[in-house]
């Protein structure tokens, strides 16, 4: 199976619906495991070969964290540990929730994965609540790039690797 072509079928860009942002409906992909393990296989060599420095892979989306739990088992199954967690992009300031959720530890290396890169604001602002946190960004791993490498994070200097450019 060409995974890059079958995720195609799960995105959603935002010209066709009007909302503000595109994303993949990684909802639909449940009935998919092979396509699901596919990406998951990917995105954890990658890491197993490039991030080898990283204690906590999170995302900050729906998309990135239907992600992370198989990455994670992918991950400890072929080489190590590492931890996971989510990062709220709108933290309530009453207390109830963190900007932070999961096992992060200030000064860790950490790795954000996401379904989708497109203008990169929310990726970025999940980078500076991490860096705020005292955590160290080792990159972002996307599964698709729909900005051709030219979005916020890129531009501010964050390594961004997709997997898949369209």
């Amino acid at each position: 199976m060409n995974w890059r072509e079958e995720i195609k079928k799960f995105i959603v860009r935002r010209s066709e619906t009007g909302d503000a942002r595109s994303y993949v409906d990684v909802k639909g992909m449940i009935g998919r495991p092979d396509l699901l393990f596919s990406v998951v296989a990917e995105i954890g060599e990658l890491i197993l070969r490039k991030h080898s420095e990283i204690k906590a892979i999170g995302s900050h989306g729906v998309g990135g964290t239907f992600l992370i739990g198989p990455t994670i088992l992918y991950v400890y199954d072929h080489w190590f540990n590492v931890n996971g967690f989510f990062v709220r992009l709108d933290a309530r300031e009453n207390g109830s929730h963190h900007a932070i959720e999961g096992c992060v530890e200030k000064g860790s290396r950490v790795l954000l994965i996401d379904d989708l890169i497109e203008t990169g604001n929310s990726s970025l602002k999940a980078r500076d609540i991490l860096v705020a946190h005292g955590c160290q960004m080792d990159g972002i791993v996307v599964v698709v790039d729909l900005s051709n490498g030219d979005n916020a994070c890129t531009r501010a200097g964050i390594k961004v690797e997709p997997l898949t450019t369209l």
